[in-house]
């Protein structure tokens, strides 16, 4: 996975999190990367970045993520509401 392909997941993750409570690991990890590997590369990003927690198999926003969300929104023209 090229730093690029990685930072395409980290948004779609992250942009996703933040218009719902909480995703099951698993369906994050289907959607958005192609082997096990490359999600548990995700998965560290996000928590050792402080953007999500993952408990019991559940993926969580934080404040910063919904903070960089809302940036990579920003950036890409989306609005809500």
């Amino acid at each position: 996975m090229t730093k690029n392909e990685l930072n395409a997941k980290l948004c779609a993750v992250l942009t996703t999190l933040a218009e719902v409570p909480s995703a099951p690991e698993t369906i994050i990890y289907m959607a958005t990367c192609e082997d096990l590997g490359e999600w548990e590369t995700v998965k560290q990003v996000l928590t050792l970045g402080n953007l999500a927690t993952v408990t019991n198999h559940e993926v969580r926003i934080t404040e910063a993520g919904r903070a960089m969300a809302d940036k990579i929104n920003k950036a890409m023209g989306v609005t809500h509401g």
